[in-house]
This record gives structure tokens, sequence and C-alpha cells, in this order.
């Protein structure tokens, strides 16, 4: 029974619906009390007995009401337990109800036959998504394919422009088995327009020419200067036009030099590329072309443009500075350039027939009148022997 007592009786709390009892007892007692005091009047005698038997009854009424009201409160505190207790069974048969509805729901042929629809669906979309991105995939492979065999002929290389020829440089090294095939910036490449490594291991650099006229020594002077620069044992230089004879006997005298004209380029051209664009093979492509990059696409100048000097070609070495001597292409006529001042061509100079002595005498000239401005500008102002005199007023 101790074990099915409530908490607070356990504890020894005081219980509400005893206290409420022992109150009433106690009052029906002093009822009763004062009844019997009332049969023989306020001022007539009493007799003691009949007091102390009253006394005694209001004592074992109280008694009996201490006693019977813990039985009450418990079980009113059982009743509470078991109405909690039912509807914690009522709860769990209501969600056991449902969970075996849900089940039967589940497994009904309606949901099943719905899973496996939704199932189907949801892989025909995986599929049909694999199959675009293997279609767009393809597709850029043959775009690529048609880009990597797209210059077949020398009437299209003549179309190409400057850029876009050395980048074709790239390509047709690459084919003929060179390694590590970069090209260089467009401006201040020192006369190298392409590097690599031979298949012997040996470093080579290209001087590439897409010119309409003949080449002359100009360009085998840039390119001894590339082989210097990039410490280089191979040089070529390639052009789609022809070369002076000045030109050819120089690179003569050049060891490791050696020229690719109309003729030769040509020839490479039907060896390494083919005369129609060959059928698209994945293994082809992931052998040759998946790693091999296009030349970006050559920007168009807008009418708001600074003007950019375009390399025609290299001088020498500048004793002064060290730099290259360059002679550039610009909006307003050619002009030199020693990476430190530049002086125009004057005018009614060729291009070709400018020496590296003469482009030198008129740079250290503009140097020296920029020189003579600047420290005219910056010239101080000189103080007085005696000082400065304070005017009067």
């Amino acid at each position: 029974m101790a074990g099915n007592r409530p908490s607070n009786q356990r504890r020894g709390a005081a219980d509400p619906i005893g206290w409420f009892f022992v109150f009433v007892a106690i009052f029906v007692a002093i009822l009763f009390l004062l009844a019997m005091l009332g049969i023989k009047g306020p001022h007539e005698p009493h007799d003691g007995g009949s007091l102390l038997i009253v006394g005694f009854v209001a004592l074992a009424l109280v008694l009996l009401i201490s006693q019977i009201s813990p039985q009450i409160s418990r079980a009113a505190a059982a009743e509470k337990a078991a109405e909690a207790k039912a509807r914690q069974e009522k709860e769990k048969a209501r969600e056991e109800e449902e969970k075996r509805r849900r089940e039967e729901k589940w497994n009904s042929p309606e949901e099943v036959e719905r899973r496996r629809l939704e199932a189907g669906r949801i892989e025909a979309e995986r599929k049909e998504q694999e199959r675009r991105q293997k279609k767009e995939q393809e597709r850029q492979a043959r775009q690529k394919w048609e880009l990597y065999y797209r210059y077949r002929t020398i009437e299209q290389v003549d179309e190409m422009s400057g850029r876009e020829f050395e980048w074709f440089m790239k390509t047709l090294f690459e084919r003929r088995g060179y390694k590590d095939v970069q090209v260089t910036r467009e401006s201040g490449d020192q006369g190298g327009d392409v590097t690599c490594l031979s298949p012997e291991g040996k470093k080579a650099v290209v001087q590439a020419k897409r010119w309409k006229g003949k080449v002359g020594i100009g360009a085998i002077q840039e390119v001894h200067l590339a082989m210097a620069v990039y410490h280089a044992e191979i040089a070529f230089v390639t052009t789609n036009s022809h070369f002076t004879k000045a030109a050819r006997a120089a690179a003569k005298v050049v060891p490791g030099l050696k020229l690719v004209d109309r003729q030769g380029l040509q020839q490479v051209i039907e060896k390494v590329c083919p005369p129609e664009v060959p059928e698209f093979d994945w293994g082809k492509y992931n052998e040759c072309v998946r790693d091999w990059r296009p030349p970006p696409p050559v920007p168009i100048p807008g009418p708001n443009d600074p003007p950019t000097g375009v390399p025609l070609r290299v001088l020498g070495v500048s004793p002064v500075t060290g730099n290259a001597v360059q002679l550039l292409a610009g909006k307003c006529g050619p002009y030199m350039t020693d990476g430190a001042t530049n002086a125009s061509l004057p005018r009614g100079t060729a291009p070709e027939e400018v020496t590296l002595e003469y482009a030198l005498t008129l740079l250290g000239r503009y140097a020296l009148a920029a020189g003579a401005a600047r420290s005219y500008r910056r010239k101080p102002r000189r103080k007085p022997r005696g000082g400065y005199r304070r005017r009067r007023r």
C-alpha cells in the first residue's frame, strides 16, 4: 500500500482532502456540543459526565474521520492514476492504429504501383540528363576537333592575323613531336614568339612572320637576340612568304638557325595536317586533341581604345639601358624604343633601312632633349650671396 501512496503523502505533506474532512468533523463536534449544552438551557447546571461523554464522542468522531480521509485520498489518487493509465493506453492504441494504417497504405497495391512509377520517372530523368551531358560533351569535342584540323592549306594561313599565326606555329610544333610548346607574350617577347623543347631535349625558339612581302635581315637579328635571351640552341624563322638573299646569307652565319619559307611551311602543313578533316574518333581525340588549347580570340580594337605599338623587328641591345631596341608600328607611324626612351622615325625613312646605330643616335638625341627639358623644369632657384633682402614698405 505504501508503494501506491502518492508522492506528497510519502513525504509527509498535508493532504488537502484529509484536512477538509478533519475540519468538517471538528465543526460537527462543536455543533453537537452546543446542541447538548442547549438542552438544559444556559442558566441550568450541567452534568460533568455528559460533557465528558460529548467530548469523547467528538474525539472519536475526529479520529474516525482522520483515519477515513487518507483512504479516501488514496482512492482518489488511484482513480486519477487509473484514468491517466487508461488515457496513455488509449493514446498508444491510437498511435498503433495509425501506424497500422500507414503500413497498410504503404503496402497497398496502389501505393506500390505509384512508387514504382515514381522510381521509373526519376531513373528516366537521370538517364536523360546523362544523355544530354554526353551529347554536349560530344558536341564540344567535335567542335574542338574541327578547330584542331581547321587550317589545312597555305591559303588559309594567309588569312590569319599575326597572333593567330603564332598559335598555329605552336600547333605545328606540337604535332611534330616538340614538347613544352609555349607562346610568348604579345609585346616585349625579345624576338621569340614560340619556345619549345625538341625531341632531343634541346631548347628551341621560333620567330613567326606572317608577311605579304619578303622577310629581311631584321628577322635574323631578332631571332639571334632571342636565342641569347631564351638560352636556345636551335632557332626557326617561319613565314608564309619568302626570305631575301641578305637574310639567307645572314642565317648561314648563325649556328642552329633554320629558315622555313612558304614552300617549306606548305610541306610541313601537308605532312602534319590531313587534306580533309578526319572522321571523329574518341581514341584519337583523347590522345591528341583533348589537351590541346585553342588560340585565344583576337580582340577587335574599338574606336576609343588607346593605340598600341605592334612590334616590327628587334634592332639589337642598347649599351646604355641594356634593353632591346625595338622598332614598333604606332598609330602615328613607326617609332623606336629601348624601354626608357621613345623616338619617332623621321618622315621618309623606311623601316627596313633603320639600323641599330641609327636608332641609338635618335634615341640619344631624344634622351638628351628630354633630360635637358627635365633639368630646366627642375632647376632650383639660386640663393643670392648676400641672402634675400626684405623689401621696405
